[in-house]
Formats: structure tokens, C-alpha cells, sequence
């Protein structure tokens, strides 16, 4: 039984490190090496691919995903819908609505829980501005690239410029900061994965350690020398991961 645990551990971890190239060219099906030039291309998700098509989607797709926190996600979010109100105000300012009844139509397609909604109909409730309202959103979600609708809201409004204009171009502003950031978010998947992956591994020493029959408590607390090492190890664990994020946030940016 311990001698199938073993070769179990041994032969998913040959599958999990891989190289990509080798299985394409044994015609395993559905292995791909990406275009040279494209994102995420080369063999740093190639082993990614292998867990996906072994049944493990779930994990690689824990191991890919990037690294937000909930202000992240809100910002996000805040601009996706940024996007729908800002084509939908131009398709009604194209239509000959004004510009205020159009943001209002606008904003009745988003749901009534959407901060995009609540804050904009919130600032034009107690009387504020079309853009003092996408500031205050740009201040509430932490997405400075709103506040570019109020800029161009006030240079229409001030300068006679045609505000549908206005709006189409910050849209596609918008929207190309999208894909950017898309685009990034993909090629970080592989180091993402990779760090995980290479924090995961040390975790499972007592798995291995209780596969060969030892008593893990034994081998890794069973003493003075083993409870130094096993500190001193997690210690290093918690350098790598906290110096791995620093590099990739930095990369991020």
C-alpha cells in the first residue's frame, strides 16, 4: 500500500513538471504549444495544460488566477460597468436624448446594487454634477481612470466639445486599459502558478514523510533539532512567498 502511495506521488509529480514540447510530440491530445509572440506563450504553463486535461481544472485554475484584493475586485467591477453606462449614454446622446436623461437610462440597466449606480444616482441626488459624480465614484472605488469621464464630461460642457465624441473616446480608453490589463494578467498566470506550486510542495513533506512509514509529528516536532529545522524552514517558506508576490506585484504595475 505505502509502495502505490509512492509511485502515485512520484509519477503526478513527473506529470506536473514536463515540459510542454515533449507531450505535443508524443500526440497527446490537446496539447498545444502556444504561437511564438503571444502571451503566455513557451512552456511556463505547460505543465498547467497537463493538469487541466489530468482532470485538475480547478487547481490550475487556483494556481493561475491573479492576486486581488477586494478593492481590486471592486475596481474592476467598477469599470466594466463604467463601460456599459459610458456605451449606453452614447448610444442615447446619438439618439438626440440630453445628456442627463441619457446617464439616467443608462444607469437603470445596471442593477440597483451596483456601486456605479449607487454612487452616481447618490451624488445626483443631493445635487452634484454628472462630473462630480464619476470623481467621487473614481474616489469610492479607487479607479483613477474614471475620473477621465469627468474630465471629458467638463470639457464638453465648457468647451462646447460634442459630448458623445467625449464619451466614445474615454470609452475606448477604457477599454484598452481592459485588455492591458488582461493581457498582463496572463502573461503573470505562469509565475503565479508557479509560486503556488513551489509554496505547496514543502507543505506536503508529512504527506511524503507518512508514505515512506515514518510518524510525521515524529519527523518534523520529535525534538529540539527537528522543531529548529522545521521553524527555520517555514521561516524561508514565508521569505520566498512574500519576496515571489513583490516581485510579480511589481511586474503587475
Amino acid at each position: 500500500m505505502t509502495g502505490a502511495v509512492l509511485v502515485s506521488l512520484l509519477v503526478g509529480l513527473v506529470v506536473l513538471i514536463w515540459p510542454t514540447d515533449p507531450l505535443a510530440r508524443i500526440g497527446m491530445p490537446g496539447i498545444r504549444r502556444a504561437a511564438p509572440g503571444r502571451v503566455g506563450s513557451g512552456d511556463q504553463g505547460g505543465w498547467l495544460v497537463v493538469l487541466e486535461h489530468a482532470g485538475g481544472r480547478p487547481i490550475a485554475r487556483w494556481l493561475r488566477r491573479p492576486t486581488r484584493g477586494v478593492r481590486g475586485t471592486a475596481r474592476l467591477g467598477a469599470v466594466e460597468q463604467a463601460l456599459t453606462v459610458l456605451d449606453l449614454v452614447a448610444a442615447g446622446l446619438r439618439a438626440g436624448v440630453t445628456a442627463h436623461r441619457a446617464l439616467e437610462l443608462a444607469l437603470a440597466e445596471l442593477p440597483t446594487d451596483a456601486m456605479v449606480r449607487q454612487t452616481l444616482e447618490r451624488s445626483s441626488t443631493q445635487g452634484g454634477s454628472e462630473p462630480a459624480g464619476w470623481r467621487r465614484l473614481s474616489r469610492a472605488t479607487g479607479a483613477p481612470e474614471l475620473a477621465l469621464v469627468a474630465q471629458a464630461w467638463e470639457l464638453s460642457t465648457r468647451f462646447g466639445v460634442p459630448l458623445e465624441s467625449a464619451v466614445e473616446t474615454v470609452a475606448r480608453v477604457l477599454r484598452r486599459s481592459m485588455q492591458v490589463r488582461h493581457r498582463r494578467d496572463a502573461a503573470l498566470a505562469g509565475p503565479r502558478a508557479t509560486m503556488r506550486l513551489l509554496t505547496a510542495l514543502p507543505l506536503a513533506g508529512p504527506l511524503c514523510g507518512w508514505a515512506f512509514g515514518f510518524d510525521p509529528v515524529e519527523l518534523y516536532a520529535g525534538g529540539l533539532l527537528q522543531l529548529v529545522v522545521t521553524g527555520v524552514g517555514l521561516l524561508l517558506l514565508g521569505v520566498g512567498w512574500l519576496w515571489c508576490r513583490a516581485l510579480i506585484a511589481k511586474a503587475s504595475r
